[in-house]
């Protein structure tokens, strides 16, 4: 499966919102204690970007980056900087 990697938009906060809360409720990988909303995820990658430090996510080359309940397997990933 080939990924590339481009700039997060803000058509990607859903998604990512979704995938992120995954981690953040089983699992103690993140310092986020409550399930991340996708106004909270905006706020989170228009803080990063605003910083001047970029918010990349990777999507898979042959498909569009899609919400957890649209697939059960992820095409995007995030990375929580702050």
């Amino acid at each position: 499966m080939a990924h590339h990697f481009r700039d997060a938009i803000a058509a990607d906060d859903v998604a990512l919102a979704e995938i992120y809360g995954h981690y953040v409720s089983t699992t103690v990988v993140t310092f986020d204690i409550v399930e991340v909303t996708p106004e909270i995820m905006t706020a989170k990658r228009v803080a990063v970007e605003e910083s001047g430090l970029p918010f990349i996510v990777a999507v898979d080359a042959h498909r569009t980056a899609r919400s957890r309940t649209a697939d059960r397997h992820p095409r995007s990933d995030c990375r929580d900087l702050g």
